[in-house]
């Protein structure tokens, strides 16, 4: 069973699992901030329709007083003329005629329009039309008030002078009539109509979405007349037309007519809501990553810390359960030997003896550490690849390349590391190849190159060979190279990885201790 394998599916799983729980966050979230940007979007629609509907009514009422004072002008100018045609027939009046019903018919068809007419000495002489009479007062009062609108109709409109009786000069003072104040109070009503709506404009799109930045801009002079951004966007027209484009680009405009020529545009952008929620899943995400990541490294220092327990327990265990028959056995040989068993097994005997207590050895330095001492590599290659050569096939050439290094070592350790390298290489050539063991180094770092000719590593498994549980044989733990790797980098600070790989023509494992 291969618990790597398995182990890496159950991380792919995982990961896409995670993968697609992301993709419904986001897509839910996106779906919401959809909504609410379309709904954003409607509101603002509906309240640029309500400001055109405002500029509508601006619109209606300016143009109303423009119709008032066209109006209103033209009854100031026929009253001018039928005043001064009043004036004509007073004045032909002095004059002989053998029929002045024409004349009299004029100065009678003046009905509306109220004036007085002062004397040479300019007292007052004649009224027409005054809502008030010399009974309603005195008489003195009644000249001075004619005395008083005349000075006041004056400033308005020149008085008229008449000949009127043997060359003695008479003014017509006159004033308007109730229609022109009527059309008066109408223009003054429908321009405070106006005023007021104007000036409500712009409060109206500073307040009508205050959620919403909002900026309306003139077409013709682009100039910002009302907006929501904040202050320090206002006082900055290269930002401020910087965030205007930005709003177009993204939402458009909406098109706003002031007036006959005055044409405006409406910008809006997304609230704060839609912002912060378009960016909340991937903050979520954050923390929670966050979150397991360093949850992961916890675990996972809780995990290797057990795992060195269990390491270290199994090492010296292994030691104690092989003490007894090593020792067991050193008693036999030695009674072989007296009983005269031949010389050549007692021999070989011995040498797999040693070789016991060399593993032994191994495992109780697992166990306990060991000091690293400066030794000299060359030898320790050696005498393992002089182990291993009595115990391969014969196809199997074995070699040692470079110049002698010395290397802070621990020697039995050491050993346990080139013997499984090289195992593992022999394994990988099936009993024919080349087996070379290059040693070199640099100004601080000594290498160990343990090349093979075997069928070689993927790519994608150089760092995963050294995992826990990673073996490509029927029968194994898969414990070996993650041993290797333990010994090295944990005990002697060193590096193990695998140098180079190609297919069917081999792999090169370089190991890296610190010079000596």
């Amino acid at each position: 069973m291969n618990l790597y394998s398995k182990k890496q599916r159950w991380k792919i799983i995982l990961v896409l699992i995670a993968a697609v729980i992301v993709g419904i966050s986001l897509w839910f979230t996106g779906d919401i901030v959809g909504k609410i940007k379309e709904s954003e979007k409607r509101k603002v629609e509906q309240w640029a329709s309500d400001v055109k509907s405002n500029i509508e009514q601006v619109n209606i009422t300016d143009s109303l007083l423009l119709q008032q004072q066209v109006a209103n002008e033209l009854l100031i100018e026929h009253e001018e003329r039928a005043v001064r045609d009043w004036a004509d027939a007073m004045q032909e009046l002095s004059k002989d005629y053998s029929d002045y019903s024409f004349f009299i018919r004029k100065i009678q068809s003046n009905n509306n329009i109220p004036l007085i007419i002062l004397n040479h000495k300019g007292e007052p002489s004649d009224v027409r039309n005054l809502p008030f009479t010399d009974k309603d007062m005195d008489k003195q009062v009644y000249n001075d008030s004619l005395k008083a609108l005349c000075a006041i109709w004056g400033q308005e409109r020149p008085a008229i002078e008449l000949d009127y009786i043997m060359g003695q000069k008479f003014k017509v003072f006159y004033s308007k009539s109730k229609a022109i104040e009527e059309f008066e109070r109408n223009a003054n009503k429908y321009r405070e109509q106006s005023e007021m709506l104007l000036s409500g404009f712009n409060e109206r799109l500073k307040k009508s979405i205050k959620q919403f930045p909002v900026v309306y801009m003139d077409a013709e002079t682009e100039e910002v007349i009302a907006t929501n951004v904040p202050e320090k966007l206002r006082n900055s027209p290269e930002k401020l037309h910087a965030k205007i484009k930005e709003m177009e680009e993204e939402h458009g405009s909406i098109p706003v007519v002031l007036g006959e020529k005055t044409v405006g545009y409406i910008y809006y952008q997304n609230s704060d809501l839609v912002t912060l929620l378009s960016y909340y899943p991937y903050i979520q995400f954050g923390i929670i990553g966050l979150f397991l990541l360093v949850s992961y490294f916890l675990f996972s220092t809780f995990r290797k810390a057990e795992q060195n327990q269990v390491w270290v327990g199994m090492a010296k265990e292994t030691a104690h359960q092989l003490g007894t028959p090593i020792s067991s056995l050193m008693a036999w040989t030695e009674l072989l030997k007296s009983q005269g068993v031949d010389e050549t097994a007692i021999e070989e005997i011995n040498k797999d003896l040693a070789r016991l207590n060399t593993v032994t050895d191994r495992f109780s330095k697992i166990g306990s550490g060991g000091e690293l001492q400066a030794t000299s590599l060359n030898p320790i290659v050696e005498r393992v690849y002089a182990y291993l050569e009595k115990r391969v096939s014969k196809k199997v050439e074995i070699s040692i390349e470079g110049d002698e290094q010395m290397a802070m070592i621990n020697e039995p350790l050491l050993e346990w590391v080139i013997e499984n390298l090289s195992k593992n290489a022999i394994d990988a050539m099936e009993g024919k190849g080349k087996l070379t063991a290059c040693i070199s180094s640099s100004d601080k770092e000594v290498y160990l190159d343990i090349k093979d000719t075997g069928k070689g590593i993927p790519g994608s498994k150089f760092k995963t060979v050294f995992e826990p549980g990673y073996t490509t044989k029927k029968r194994g733990w898969g414990l070996g190279l993650s041993l290797v790797k333990r010994i090295i980098e944990s005990y002697h600070k060193g590096k193990v990885y695998v140098l180079e790989s190609e297919l069917d023509k081999g792999t090169t494992f370089r190991v890296v201790l610190k010079k000596a």
